[in-house]
């Protein structure tokens, strides 16, 4: 298997990790096609949500999650 392919699959279980761990933080996940107009992070009625955006890279659906996540502790660094 040619080393690019062992770096897509790399980045994609760091990815499903980070998705993981996200949850078990209490955040909830939605990857929807966006068409990369928008994604990030919000939060709806108490709950914290992260869109990713699945016309992304991977490596840029990993910026949006990192990048949302930064925001809810920056928000309130108690709870993540």
């Amino acid at each position: 298997m040619p080393s690019e392919e062992l770096t897509t699959v790399s980045k994609v279980a760091l990815l499903r990790q980070r998705i993981a761990d996200a949850r078990r933080l209490g955040v909830r996940i939605r990857s929807e096609w966006l068409g990369g107009e928008t994604g990030g992070g919000c939060e709806i009625g108490g709950t914290r949500w992260i869109f990713l955006d699945l016309s992304l890279s991977v490596e840029e659906q990993l910026g949006q999650l990192s990048d949302a996540l930064a925001m809810f502790r920056l928000e309130e660094p108690s709870k993540l």
